[in-house]
């Protein structure tokens, strides 16, 4: 199997992607994996949410950690 190739393109009119794979043979079968990446807009909104989320102290994760961890042992029982 040969080894996996990661190409950044753009989208073209009409939604089409063009690749140029040298050392590939003409008609040989291929996987094409398209994952679209964030705009600057979406990416600014992930922030924002994140931000907007209290933040937690240490004692607040231990009190989490112990509460999920009894909650786990009581799905033993």
């Amino acid at each position: 199997m040969a080894a996996a190739r990661r190409i950044t393109t753009k989208v073209l009119p009409g939604g089409r992607v063009e690749v140029d794979l040298p050392g590939l043979t003409a008609g040989q079968s291929v996987d094409v994996m398209v994952i679209p990446h964030a705009s600057k807009d979406q990416c600014r909104q992930f922030l924002e949410l994140l931000r907007s989320r209290p933040n937690r102290s240490q004692a607040d994760w231990d009190k989490f950690e112990k509460d999920f961890q009894a909650e786990r042992e009581a799905w033993d029982r």
